[in-house]
């Protein structure tokens, strides 16, 4: 959906040029490649100071020379002229300019000086400049690209923000699998000009985005970032964070990585903490909250996600559940006295009503097709149980077999209370079966990996839960997020 905003120039642009266009250099093609791949259906236009025909089509010299102003100008030239670039696309009335090379206040004192002429001309012409040292953008709703790096394969709700192109590419490709779909991806840079704090609140505005993830080392704009940030909150737009430059050795590899000045950790949790921010210690745990939170999102707006009941088949599956919930502060509500009642009458008498449950056997006992779908309704029909968690056995390959028909079931279970959530959760974190990411992309289902990530990522949904709807009258009031 189109909306009128700032820096949509950035994410939906009609005609770009590449500066520095190329049939025999990775720079010089892979956006071109990347445009393909999404499907863009713009002008493109190959710029090359040297040759006529570049990608089977008219090369123009300049952009100066260019038959139309382009509306995106992605520059993959060496950094010393990437200022004469610049200036020459804010003469011609270029909205957005990408510069992919590196070497500016990343490497030394004349890049330091570079990097501040590029700022100055953006400040004074309006140009939005991403960039230097970036990977670049992408938007997979608007097939829009001005990166050289693969876009996602799969489009959807969720927004990525990286001060790393190498941790963008992870987050896609680890992301894919487990069902997350991207609507815009960018590799920030340096932030010469456009800054993350500029870039959450283009994905707090844009009605595809609904989770926002991010990886910084600094916020430059902090007046900014707490702006947006607060707005997220209010729009209940998660915003997950992976704040890199914690450790003074961190701090030091962010100096001489973008030559950000990453700040004090202690500062930086207080500015999370106040503005409703999740803040998540590895790229596994900001996979685990892009997948969760995608999946989740519709239901969080309107109910509370805090606490929770689990099925297992398991007796040591039962007890481990037992103490990594504890470990992670998953809040595992007690068994009511009417759900006792309706266990004794729907289950084997040798299963004991806990919470987790253990219901025995496996999943492709005959006997589950009617045991799951009670489990589920019983725990749901639990006037203090926002989350029924399921523990499935999945395949590392081949197919699904007995599991689809558990997942017909619990696709009853989840219509049946649409005011809950129904995760599915596994042991480990191992690679799983082609068919079950299949699944969970196409039936949207909550998949959230390892009895201790798993309740870790199911915590940090119940803390931004209490922040979103405020304390329960049940609990002590505090800052969930601390």
């Amino acid at each position: 959906m189109a909306f009128s905003h700032r820096f949509s120039p950035l994410f939906d642009f009609a005609s770009v040029a590449l500066v520095g266009a190329s049939d025999n250099s990775g720079m010089g093609v892979r956006p071109y490649r990347a445009l393909q791949s999404l499907g863009y259906k713009g002008t493109y236009y190959p710029v090359n100071a040297r040759n006529d025909t570049v990608h089977g089509m008219q090369a123009y010299r300049s952009v100066t020379a260019l038959p139309e102003t382009p509306d995106m100008v992605i520059v993959a030239v060496p950094r010393e002229a990437v200022p004469g670039v610049i200036d020459e696309c804010a003469a011609r009335g270029v909205k957005a300019a990408t510069i992919l090379a590196a070497g500016f206040a990343d490497l030394d004192d004349h890049g330091r000086e570079m990097q501040a002429h590029i700022t100055e001309t953006a400040r004074k012409s309006g140009l939005l400049v991403v960039g230097p040292n970036c990977l670049g953008l992408m938007s997979v709703a608007n097939k829009c690209s001005a990166c050289s790096a693969s876009p996602p394969s799969i489009a959807g709700n969720v927004a990525l923000v990286s001060h790393s192109g190498g941790l963008m590419n992870e987050v896609i490709s680890c992301g894919t699998p487990r069902g997350i779909g991207f609507s815009h991806v960018i590799s920030a840079g340096n932030e010469a000009g456009v800054t993350s704090a500029d870039l959450i609140d283009y994905f707090v505005e844009d009605p595809g985005t609904d989770v926002i993830l991010g990886i910084i080392e600094t916020a430059r704009d902090q007046e900014g970032f707490v702006k947006a940030t607060k707005k997220a909150l209010a729009a209940r737009k998660p915003v997950v964070i992976l704040k890199m430059g914690r450790s003074p050795r961190g701090a030091l590899s962010a100096f001489t990585h973008t030559g950000a000045i990453a700040g004090d950790d202690d500062v930086y949790s207080a500015l999370f903490r106040e503005n409703g921010v999740i803040q998540v210690d590895d790229i596994d745990e900001l996979v685990d909250m892009g997948a969760l939170l995608s999946m989740s999102i519709d239901t969080l707006r309107k109910h509370r996600l805090e606490r929770a009941a689990i099925i297992e088949i398991s007796g040591g599956g039962k007890e481990l559940l037992c103490d990594t919930a504890a470990a992670a502060g998953v809040e595992l509500v007690d068994v009511s006295e009417a759900s006792l009642a309706k266990f004794k009458d729907a289950l084997p008498s040798d299963t004991f009503p806990t919470n987790p449950i253990d219901t025995g056997g496996s999943w492709g006992d005959l006997d589950k097709a009617e045991v799951y779908p009670a489990t589920m309704d019983i725990f749901a029909s639990q006037p203090d149980v926002d989350i029924v968690v399921s523990r499935y056995t999945i395949p590392r390959s081949g197919e699904l077999g007995v599991l689809n028909q558990r997942l017909a079931e619990l696709d009853v279970a989840r219509k049946a209370h649409p005011d809950l959530l129904f995760p599915v959760l596994s042991r480990t974190c191992d690679q799983f079966a082609e068919e079950w990411e299949t699944a969970i992309r196409e039936q949207k289902i909550p998949f959230v990996r390892g009895y201790g990530r798993g309740l870790r990522s199911l915590r940090l949904l119940s803390d931004y839960s209490r922040v979103v709807h405020g304390p329960r009258t049940d609990a002590p009031a505090a800052n969930p997020l601390g």
